[in-house]
């Protein structure tokens, strides 16, 4: 029988030939093209082919597969032979140079794929020679895991200031004070800063995080800070240079344990996620284009002007190119009444249809409340963001 292969997006030339040859001449069956390390843990199959530069590839994804009797090629381009260490320190099972042709690829998956049942027939008799427990019901942590997972919610705007940060301070306040066990966590690559307006210590912060999930080098607790009467919160990094060597699954995997600890995990991507790479680079921003892509929700906050709007549709546009989860969309700091919110609204509608649209009034306190590293008073401003916290989670939020 032919071996199902899952093929991880590259933007290499090889994926797309191996693709290609084996719809034409057989020898494996493609049941995947993944693109993060969820779908590589979710889907079913037998050998996962990745190459050096797959971004969400860690030795914690690795030793995750391997657990579940999968196997794993690694392809690597034989000009930057460095690509082909990396993928050996992972964890891969094999490792083949991207020029090597499609038929001898084909081979490697079979031979790692017979493997995979070899090792699978042993469990099976292992298991078989055991009797199960009668007080756990089979499959009983996988589905506590599956009821633990906490909501991740993505909050970003587009460039210009439109308050995504303060925004998302706030809601998880609300969230909060609903009764929600939140987090918050900071992965701005170009300006962090919800550690100083919270006036939290610039560590520990994502980096923290990673090293504990990825190396586990502690406890996840040892990468977060309190506020008083508010969520946990992971901080960003001090500088963007400093998570320049953050990979992007990395940071998801981060997202994801937290989501088992957690009922909400409120991420402030920051202002931009553009793909700006190219010649086989990874690029910039793509931390949080993998928890755009990750989210379960994703709120999206524009400037509450003719301009603003206008930013924000653009914004949306890529958005909605690399995510599927649904954006509530706030209309930040209006100046105007109704008639101002009605027309902007109405704007956003004729291109797209949000599942909520809140308006949220300029609030002098927040300025105040920003110097000081506290919490907005209460208010319209507040009261507002509550009011998007009822429409993202569908609790009862009240106006504390």
């Amino acid at each position: 029988m032919n071996p199902e292969v899952a093929i991880a997006v590259s933007p290499r030339d090889w994926a797309e030939r191996l693709h290609r040859f084996i719809a034409d001449h057989g020898g494996a069956r493609v049941k995947a093209r993944v693109l993060g390390g969820r779908e590589a843990l979710d889907e079913s199959y037998d050998v996962l082919v990745v190459d050096d530069l797959t971004s969400f590839l860690t030795a914690r994804l690795v030793g995750e597969l391997h657990h579940r009797g999968r196997r794993i090629l690694g392809v690597y381009d034989p000009i930057e032979p460095t690509g082909a260490d990396r993928l050996e320190a992972l964890g891969v099972d094999d490792v083949a140079a991207s020029s090597e042709d499609d038929e001898r690829l084909v081979r490697r998956i079979d031979a790692l794929a017979l493997a995979a049942g070899s090792d699978l027939d042993r469990e099976l008799t292992t298991l078989a020679a055991e009797p199960l427990r009668p007080d756990i019901p089979t499959g009983a942590d996988d589905a506590a895991r599956a009821i633990r997972r906490g909501t991740v919610v993505a909050v970003g705007a587009p460039p210009g200031g439109a308050g995504a940060t303060e925004v998302a301070v706030e809601l998880a306040h609300a969230l909060v004070d609903a009764g929600l066990r939140t987090c918050l966590v900071d992965v701005d690559e170009v300006a962090p800063s919800i550690a100083p307006r919270l006036a939290l210590a610039l560590h520990p912060n994502v980096r923290t995080a990673v090293d504990v999930v990825q190396h586990r080098s502690g406890s996840l607790a040892d990468a977060l800070q309190a506020v008083d009467g508010g969520p946990a919160v992971v901080a960003g990094a001090p500088t963007g240079r400093d998570a320049v060597d953050l990979r992007p699954g990395e940071v998801v995997d981060v997202i994801d344990e937290l989501s088992e600890r957690f009922q909400i995990v409120l991420v402030d991507v920051g202002h931009r996620f553009e793909e700006l790479g190219g010649f086989g680079r990874a690029g910039r921003y793509g931390r949080a284009r993998g928890v755009i892509g990750r989210a379960d929700l994703i709120v999206g906050v524009a400037s509450a002007s003719p301009v603003g709007v206008i930013r924000f549709l653009d914004w949306l546009a890529d958005v909605r190119a690399c995510a599927t989860a649904p954006v509530h969309v706030v209309a930040n700091r209006l100046h105007g009444g109704a008639f101002h919110a009605g027309e902007l609204e109405q704007e956003v509608r004729r291109t797209y249809s949000p599942p909520s649209f809140v308006v949220v009034p300029e609030d002098k306190r927040i300025a105040t409340a920003a110097w000081d590293g506290t919490r907005v008073p209460r208010g319209p401003f507040r009261k507002a963001v509550a009011a998007l916290a009822r429409e993202v989670v569908r609790v009862p939020v009240g106006t504390k």
